[in-house]
Formats: C-alpha cells, sequence, structure tokens
C-alpha cells in the first residue's frame, strides 16, 4: 500500500510535465460507447451557447444560486468513474482509485450499463435537437429553427411558457387554412396544424375524409411539431367552449361536443399504442398525459372516457415491458423445416460455414439474422433522413446496422474467394456462394441476395477471369438472371415489380426505400405556407411499405451454431479494397496465363 502511494504521489508529481499516451484508451472508449462521440460533436456549438449566456448573464438572484451550486459534486463524479471502470472490466484500476480515494463504489448487478453512459444518453435525449435547431442547414430557415428551438428549450424548462407568444385557439382557426382534394374521398394537400387536428376529430357527416389521414398523422406529425404540442392541441380539442357556437342549438352543441371528445378520446387510444415510445421516453409527455386523465375522470359525464383510456395505457405498459421483439416472438407458424446440417459437424469447434454447410440452410440462417435486424426498423427511424445525416445517425440505428451488415457481407465474400490460394477451390466457392444467392432469393430474401451478388461484383473478384472461365455454365446462368432481376436499372423497376407480387414473408432492399424518402424529402415542407400534408402521406406510403414486411416473420429453426459465425462482427473480411487487389493480382497476376495459375 505504501508503495502505491508512493508512485500516486510521484505520478501527481510529475503529471503537469510527463505527457500520458492515451489515444488507445480514448479509441477503444469511443469504439463502444458511440454517444461519447456523438455528444462531443455538439460541444462546440453548446459552448457557443454557455459564452452567449454569460454574456447575457440573468440578473435574477435565484438564477446565480442556481449557477453556484455544485450539481455534480466531484465525489459524485468519481463514483461514476469507478462504476464504469467496473463495467469495463478494468478491476485493478477500480481498486486503485478507491484505496486513493478511501471510497467504495458498488455496481447494482441488474444494471445493463454503467451509470454513467445512461446519463450520457439522457443528454444526448435532450441535446440532439438543441443542436439541430442552432445550427441552420439548407433545408430549414432560420426562421423555424429558432420556432423549434424555443419549442424544444420549452419542454425542457428552460423558458417559461409565457416567454413564448402563444398561438390560435384550435376553436379560433380560420376554415380557410386548409386545402383539399374532393376526391371521394377528401384527401388535405395543405392545412394548418389546428385543421389537422380539426379534421381528426370532426364530427360532421356531410364530408367523408381518407381513412387514412390518422395514421399519416401519427406516423409523420414529428415532421412539423412536437408530441407535447400535439398533445396539448387534443387537449384543447377536447375542451369544447361552454357556450353553442355558430348559431347552434343546444341540442346541436351538446351532440357536438359529445362526439368531438369521444373523437379526441379515439386519437389518443390509436397514438398510445401506436407510438409508446413517444410517452414513454417523455416523462413530461407521460405526466401531461396523466394530468388530461385526472382531469376527465373529475367530471362525472365523462369518467367512462378517463377509464377507456386508462385502460388503454395499462395494456400498452403491459405489452410494450422490457423485452426485446426477436423473430420468434411474432412468427406465428406451427412448424418449421428441418435443418439441413450434420450431426458430426454443427458440434465441431473448427466449423467452417461455408464448407460444411448446406446452401440452403446457409440460405435459412442468414435470412434469419437479416429479418432481425429489418423488422426491428422503426418509422421514426427513417424521419428527416436521419440515416443520411451525421448529426441524426444516433436515431436510425437499426437502418444503419441493415447497411452495415450489407457492406460488411459483400466484403466478407470477396475475401472468402480471395483466401483460397487454388483456382478449383476458387470456381468451387463461387458456385456454392451463387447457390446461396439463389436460395435467398427464392426465401424472398432480396437484400441479403444483393449482398451476395455485391461481393461478387466488387473489382478484385470480378477480374479473375480464369477462375470465372471454369465456373459452371449452369451458376453463371444463374448469376446473371439474379443480376437481372434485380438490377438497378430503371430505378430497380424489374426488382420493384417482383416484390410488388411476392408475399411475405420478404426482406426488401433497404436501399430503394431510402431513395425514394429522398426524393420525397426535395418537395417543400409548405403548400401554400400551410403544411404541407400532402408530402406527409407519400412518406406514409414509404413506411407501410416498409413496415407489409415487417409483420410475418420467417419459419426457419435458428442454429447457434451458424448463426454465431455468420454474426456481422465474425465476418472474416478484408475492408480495405487496395488490400483485396493484392491479394487478387497475387491469385491471376496480371497478364499471366492459365499454366501459371494454380
Amino acid at each position: 500500500m505504501e508503495e502505491v502511494s508512493q508512485e500516486s504521489a510521484k505520478w501527481k508529481a510529475n503529471s503537469s510535465t510527463v505527457e500520458i499516451d492515451r489515444s488507445s484508451w480514448i479509441s477503444r472508449l469511443h469504439e463502444r460507447h458511440p454517444q461519447i462521440v456523438e455528444l462531443k460533436e455538439r460541444l462546440y456549438p453548446l459552448e457557443r451557447g454557455i459564452s452567449l449566456g454569460r454574456e447575457y448573464q440573468s440578473s435574477d438572484p435565484v438564477s446565480r444560486t442556481l449557477q453556484q451550486e455544485d450539481l455534480l459534486n466531484p465525489k459524485t463524479v468519481m463514483q461514476l468513474i469507478m462504476q464504469y471502470l467496473e463495467f469495463e472490466g478494468l478491476k485493478k484500476s477500480k481498486a486503485l482509485l478507491e484505496r486513493e480515494l478511501k471510497m467504495k463504489c458498488t455496481v447494482s448487478s441488474d444494471r445493463v450499463e454503467c451509470r454513467l453512459v445512461t446519463i450520457l444518453r439522457m443528454i444526448l435525449k435532450d441535446t440532439e435537437r438543441i443542436y439541430d435547431f442552432a445550427m441552420d442547414d439548407k433545408f430549414t430557415t432560420s426562421k423555424q429553427n429558432f420556432r423549434d428551438l424555443q419549442d424544444h428549450l420549452l419542454d425542457l424548462d428552460l423558458l417559461e411558457e409565457d416567454e413564448l407568444d402563444g398561438d390560435v385557439s384550435i376553436w379560433e382557426e380560420n376554415p380557410f387554412n386548409l386545402i383539399t382534394d374532393p376526391g371521394p374521398p377528401i384527401t388535405i394537400k395543405g392545412a394548418s396544424f389546428n385543421n389537422l387536428v380539426i379534421k381528426l376529430t370532426d364530427t360532421s357527416t356531410g364530408e367523408t375524409f381518407d381513412p387514412q389521414l390518422l395514421p399519416i398523422m401519427l406516423a409523420t406529425y414529428r415532421t412539423f411539431t412536437t408530441p407535447e404540442k400535439f398533445l396539448q392541441k387534443l387537449i384543447e380539442r377536447f375542451q369544447v367552449p361552454p357556450k353553442p357556437m355558430n348559431g347552434e342549438s343546444e341540442e346541436e352543441w351538446k351532440s357536438m361536443k359529445k362526439g368531438v371528445q369521444l373523437k379526441v378520446i379515439g386519437v389518443l387510444k390509436r397514438w398510445i399504442p401506436d407510438q409508446y415510445d413517444d410517452f414513454r421516453n417523455s416523462d413530461k409527455l407521460m405526466k401531461r398525459l396523466e394530468e388530461f386523465m385526472k382531469m376527465i375522470q373529475s367530471d362525472p359525464l365523462n369518467q367512462h372516457l378517463a377509464k377507456a383510456l386508462q385502460s388503454t395505457l395499462s395494456m400498452t405498459e403491459k405489452l410494450a415491458g422490457p423485452k426485446l421483439r426477436t423473430t420468434q416472438d411474432i412468427n406465428t407458424k406451427p412448424s418449421a423445416p428441418d435443418p439441413r446440417v450434420s450431426l458430426k459437424t454443427i458440434f465441431a469447434a473448427e466449423l467452417d460455414v461455408l464448407r460444411d454447410i448446406d446452401e440452403e440452410e446457409i440460405a435459412r440462417q442468414l435470412t434469419l439474422l437479416e429479418f432481425e435486424i429489418y423488422a426491428a426498423i422503426k418509422h421514426t427511424e427513417l424521419l428527416g433522413l436521419a440515416w443520411s445525416k451525421p448529426n441524426l445517425k444516433h436515431r436510425a440505428p437499426n437502418v444503419l446496422r441493415m447497411s452495415d451488415r450489407s457492406t460488411k457481407l459483400s466484403q466478407w465474400v470477396a475475401t472468402m474467394v480471395l483466401k483460397e490460394e487454388k483456382i478449383k477451390k476458387r470456381v468451387r466457392l463461387i458456385q456454392k456462394l451463387i447457390k446461396i444467392a439463389e436460395y435467398l432469393f427464392q426465401n424472398n430474401n432480396f437484400s441479403t441476395t444483393l449482398a451476395i451478388l455485391a461481393g461478387l461484383n466488387t473489382s478484385p473478384i470480378h477480374r479473375l477471369r480464369f477462375t470465372w472461365a471454369e465456373v459452371s455454365r449452369g451458376s453463371i446462368l444463374v448469376f446473371h438472371d439474379l443480376q437481372d432481376k434485380l438490377s438497378s436499372n430503371r430505378n430497380f423497376s424489374q426488382y420493384r415489380a417482383i416484390l410488388a407480387a411476392a408475399n411475405p414473408p420478404c426482406i426488401p432492399y433497404l436501399g430503394t426505400y431510402l431513395t425514394d424518402l429522398t426524393f420525397i424529402d426535395e418537395a417543400n415542407d409548405q403548400y401554400r405556407e400551410l403544411i404541407n400534408f400532402s408530402k406527409r402521406k407519400s412518406i406514409y406510403d414509404v413506411f407501410e411499405k416498409i413496415k407489409r414486411y415487417q409483420l410475418l416473420a420467417y419459419n426457419f429453426i435458428p442454429i447457434e451454431q451458424i448463426q454465431a459465425r455468420l454474426q456481422t462482427r465474425n465476418l472474416p473480411r478484408v475492408e480495405n479494397e487496395d488490400e483485396r487487389f493484392k491479394l487478387s493480382f497475387l491469385r491471376e497476376p496480371r497478364d499471366a496465363e492459365r499454366s501459371d495459375i494454380l
């Protein structure tokens, strides 16, 4: 202990002069916790905001007191650090720190991640929109950014309600702030936020609006408002003015009031289960919903509405739970085809999937792994092209996982072919990979089929002319047929026709949907200074196409030994294309003759 203390004192004495290389540790930290990288990327605009705040520091004594409070004291910080060390398996470092600081840190066994990472996630959740709104870009106006920033700061209780300008009451909305297509059914082309909520809860019988109005609104409202403002507008709509309006009789007013209130409850009963993350991830939104339920519970005439809403919330909470959905959870078929594996090889420690496992079974296991990612994609990952924007990518984890897996599968295919030193083995492997792609296509797994084809079409593989010359004619015909069917020509027209005719289960090529959303996003957000609802409908249509194939899972038996070797992180691959070219030229040098090739 004395030696440790002496070393510690020596380190402290020289800490100002000795440079310690922490690059390796920082690299591992960033790799394991990308949310820290995301947070660091936000520091610059936040630091600018802090500097601005100091320039206009409040003279309010309460504000000054809050600034002086030590909200995160050094002891708490050290506890967080030691807990992080424990989670990372750095127990010696943690023990040394405990001895030096003379304090203990216990880690709860039921935690799935350290509290430091949890806190960082919470910070990101609240700061991501501040970053977006503070940094203007070509897609939004400064005025819109400022308005959205105000709304978000209000949500975080960083602004008082009365600091913001109030908008028009929903009961005073101009009915002409609505542009429709007569239909039938009537569709909304452009509307104010108030009029969208009015039409969601309309009780008039003379007009038939598009029945998709509610699902479109629930799927896309985040593109023009926040969950908190949406709920507030619904509550405002529920609170029907106490006197008849527009020359209505007392009976007509009572009938309208009852109908509107039932419609508002109907919207909430659809919103809660469809978009439960909106409520689960926002304490403020959940609190406001609970306050609303208490308010209607206090009215004897509306207690049945409060009960219905509470029942929906309780059932949704029960169904949501902590359990993640898997392919087995949503698989409703009673039986599955027998696995095509040999008991002699499946349990072998040196199991080589491409060498030892049947092509059809490899295709099945690849399909199960791919579907698990595809089924997890939420529509919120696709809003605002989040996957394509550096500061929003954390909102689209499953879209990025699917894209990353496709890339790495292609690299794996190319690498495994190039690892074979002898031409006969390369030929056999290429033929096997084409057969796997054929089974994938038959399984309607177009996503992984394209990844396999992409790997075989990479330049380092394509140039192996002697190898390809010996691939069987049958395999070549299948290869070309798959390429034609999945060709990107005319915006994947042939593939889109095949997909439209395919029955689930199915894994589409996600890239076509992302392209469609990018094209739609180029349209103006506003239509004659109103919300462009036609654009939102186009976005919703793409969401529905994606969702259609998420509902029915594949009926294959997962085989752990195969899946473990086909997980993205375990695929052996050479990522650098220059290195793959070196292997390619090693297998078939330039100007080589067939007799020169092994």
